[in-house]
């Protein structure tokens, strides 16, 4: 788990869940974090999942969350299958910042 606080002086927390980067709000409960390594195994996998946690146990931003973090991990990796890097040079691709909530992610578009 890394802390980031962004410039605003709001923090959040990322953790590597089955190889994916997942940002949280705030520090997750056991139980949030045990929800969102079944979420995110579930969506690998393909298979649907019945997930079940008391009132107030943080289920619908666990979901959100996880899922969240595994569709952006998934969209990079179509789009380095797409595109070999390794064999061409960056000259027909222009370099866009995005920023979410102050954290920078580099996303290349085709020109």
């Amino acid at each position: 788990m890394t802390a980031i606080v962004e410039p605003g002086g709001c923090s959040h927390r990322v953790y590597m869940i089955n190889g994916v980067r997942v940002e949280f709000p705030a520090k997750a409960y056991p139980s949030q974090i045990a929800m969102m390594e079944k979420v995110i195994k579930g969506l690998q996998r393909n298979h649907n999942c019945l997930l079940e946690s008391p009132t107030g146990s943080g289920k619908t931003l666990a979901l959100l969350c996880a899922s969240l973090a595994w569709q952006k991990a998934e969209k990079a990796k179509q789009i380095g299958a797409q595109t070999d890097f390794g064999s061409q040079s960056l000259e027909n691709f222009a370099e866009w910042e995005h920023y979410t909530r102050g954290i920078g992610s580099k996303i290349l578009l085709k020109v």
